[in-house]
């Protein structure tokens, strides 16, 4: 993060808004290009970001994104290509810019693979509930691209010639490793060659190894795995050893972003614009979210907008949609190229009216549009805007207002081909469905509200009511080669991705996928909705087949402690033990009082008979709290397993353990690290076999 501090900006004049958007003095363009100003929207994805220069013998130079989050930090991603169509759809490749944590590539010790797609480390990465992937807000999640295998990408040099290519996996992956002929790919910023080179270095903290993983395989080799180490240097490294940390790649869907800002620029009610100047720049994005309810009207439309004298917009506004988090209503002057010209903050989110002062000096009759939306302003982290409305209207003339029309993007989820145009549409109206899109391994399923596939869009009777996205469905087609099963997997109440998946000819899955359900654990895939024969991962399949996850409901019965007993949600008297905001979502503070320890958020509720991952002072772990909301310590047994809750006192108290694990009475256990579809993370092993090749008895204790 130090880097950041010494990338040089020039700043220039924009505008002074408090609850309006005030006069400026207008900006001359550049000669050669569309000036790039610190906001910039999204108009054919060119936001003002940059590819990263070719490696030089020195630092990687390039220009970086904010995105995510770690210990109330945004985590800073290398732009490696602003616009790429190798994934499977149009997207931003990025790539951490630092290391983010200590993982082995692989903990199942006893059947050593260094096959990405087999990794535990993979489902670490990409688990929404318990992994990597879940410290990403929800509408960030939901911007990152499910990344299809860059096949191409295997044809690139890999100049040690000791690692072979690692493929994504078939299923695709959110969050994956750079393959070692990326990571030595010069359009990347990166240098073509293995040796140890400046360009591919990255930083932990001093006490940790500045080595992280790469997903190619060591060829002729079922253990090692490539690493890049302090130096710069590829090379390999054990796949269950310690001593290699994460940084991961993905892909960012470049439609999920309606505009980018500079990281220095305050992001309400700023005074100047910033001007890149060729130098690299650190950028914050602001998410598009599909959200309704929210409605801006102009009620002054005979009100003429004067080049000399400029004017006001007087607006109504009403409704807040399901933006709960919105802290602001806010507005952007484009002109007709959809330049930025201003932007700032208008009105809070409960007003009710507004007034946006247009400046003077704006050309006499042409065409500019107010953009009018909800917004939750993070600084120095991801954004989100949603309920966009625009208010266009023509200097010297009285506006005659528009029918009130709305967009429909079709979006193809993946896949590869033209999507439709996009529609414009009446309020309250119905659309013709658009030329079924074809792929030749899929068929077409029709079209959905959500990307997940889950809400259908009925063409007949559906009625289109605000700016909106519909993602295709597509299901394996065509018969399959002999050995080769379609399985289904019925969350039974719960969601899962992939919802489908296809056997090797061996009649085996790669993978089992891990479903997720709001308070409940998953117990594993079985071939009945209640009862069956649990599925595991080495199942062979004899013929397609459907099967369905089991779930136990989190019990606040345990025979555990806790850090107390309260019988209500008053906070008075009450002092923070600890305090670490993790954003608008999670943020609150550790509260002990006489009974014990529990976690207030922001707003005064608190979690009770539930488990949630919180921040502590080194982080964020999973707690677990009683029916009146206090922190259990100890063993506590939910959904017929059983979970270890740090009982030492200070930080670590009430932490889910994991790994394993040597208590008071001297015996060890081992508790599930990462999280299988037999074994929730944290859950004690007992009476079975470790991963690691060690046995347990029937109470989880070690057997020497």
């Amino acid at each position: 993060m130090n880097r950041m501090r010494k990338w040089n900006k020039r700043t220039a004049l924009l505008f002074a808004a408090a609850l309006s958007l005030s006069a400026v003095q207008s900006l001359t363009a550049q000669a050669a290009e569309r000036e790039l100003r610190s906001v910039n929207v999204n108009i054919g994805n060119d936001l003002g970001i940059q590819n990263p220069e070719k490696p030089q013998d020195g630092p990687w130079e390039g220009d970086r994104i904010l995105f995510g989050q770690q210990r109330a930090n945004a985590i800073p991603f290398r732009v490696l290509d602003k616009k790429t169509t190798d994934f499977g759809g149009t997207t931003m490749f990025l790539d951490c810019d630092i290391i983010l944590e200590d993982k082995k590539f692989n903990e199942l010790r006893a059947t050593p693979s260094n096959v990405w797609k087999d990794s535990s480390l993979r489902r670490y990465l990409n688990n929404e509930e318990i992994g990597l992937l879940s410290t990403f807000q929800p509408e960030e999640q939901a911007a990152v691209h499910l990344s299809k295998d860059p096949s191409s990408h295997a044809q690139w040099p890999e100049t040690w010639n000791g690692l072979s290519y690692g493929r994504l996996s078939d299923a695709g992956d959110k969050l994956f490793l750079l393959d070692a002929r990326e990571a030595q790919h010069p359009a990347y910023g990166y240098s073509q060659t293995s040796d140890p080179v400046k360009d591919r270095e990255k930083t932990y903290d001093e006490d940790h190894i500045h080595r992280f993983w790469l997903r190619s395989p060591r060829t002729g080799s079922t253990e090692k795995v490539g690493v890049v180490d302090e130096q710069g240097l590829v090379y390999e490294h054990g796949s269950n050893n310690p001593g290699a940390g994460i940084s991961p790649a993905f892909n960012l869907k470049l439609e999920s972003v309606l505009f980018a800002q500079l990281l220095n620029n305050p992001h309400q009610d700023f005074s100047e614009t910033v001007t890149p100047t060729g130098e690299h720049n650190a950028w914050t994005l602001t998410l598009r979210t599909d959200n309704g309810g929210f409605t801006a009207r102009r009620t002054n439309p005979a009100e003429i907008i004067s080049a000399a004298a400029g004017g006001t917009i007087h607006l109504s506004l009403s409704g807040r949609g399901t933006m709960q988090y919105a802290n602001q209503v806010s507005a952007m002057l484009l002109d007709q190229n959809q330049t930025v010209l201003f932007y700032g903050k208008i009105a809070n989110p409960d007003d009710h009216e507004a007034e946006v002062i247009i400046p003077h000096g704006l050309r006499d009759g042409a065409s500019y549009t107010l953009r009018v939306f909800l917004e939750e302003a993070r600084p120095e982290h991801t954004s989100y805007a949603g309920n966009i409305q625009e208010i266009p209207f023509i200097v010297g003339r009285a506006d005659t207002p528009p029918a009130n029309t709305h967009t429909v993007r079709f979006d193809l989820n993946g896949h590869g081909g033209i999507a439709p145009s996009d529609l414009t549409a009446a309020s309250g109206a119905a659309i013709a469905a658009p030329a079924a899109p074809t792929d030749a391994s899929y068929d077409f399923g029709g079209w959905y509200r959500d990307a997940a596939c889950r809400n259908a869009w009925n063409f007949a009777n559906d009625r289109v009511t605000q700016d909106m996205t519909l993602y295709a469905k597509w299901t394996l087609k065509g018969s399959l080669p002999s050995g080769c099963y379609r399985i289904r997997f019925d969350a039974n109440g719960g969601t899962v991705e992939p919802a489908e998946m296809t056997t090797g000819t061996d009649g085996k899955l790669s993978h089992l996928p891990v479903p997720t359900r709001s308070g409940y654990l998953f117990e594993g895939w079985f071939t009945a909705a209640q009862g069956g024969t649990e599925i595991k991962r080495q199942h062979t399949f004899g013929a397609n087949k459907t099967v369905y996850a089991h779930w136990s409901k989190v019990s606040g019965g345990h025979s555990g402690g806790h850090s107390g007993g309260r019988s209500g949600g008053s906070s008075g008297g009450q002092r923070a033990a600890n305090s670490n905001p993790i954003g608008s979502r999670n943020s609150g503070s550790w509260i002990q009082d006489a009974k014990g320890f529990w976690f207030r958020y922001s707003n005064g509720s608190y979690p009770k008979n539930e488990w949630k991952m919180l921040p502590y002072s080194g982080g964020t772990a999973w707690y677990a709290f009683d029916e009146a909301g206090y922190l259990r310590t100890g063993w506590f047994s939910a959904g017929g397993r059983w979970y270890y809750l740090s009982e030492a006192k200070g930080a670590e108290l009430g932490k889910m353990m994991t790994g394993w694990k040597q208590l008071s009475n001297g015996k060890w256990y081992y508790l599930e690290p990462v999280g299988t579809p037999s074994h929730p993370q944290g859950a004690m092993y007992a009476g079975e076999m470790t991963p690691d090749g060690y046995r347990v008895d029937a109470s989880g204790a070690w057997i020497h």
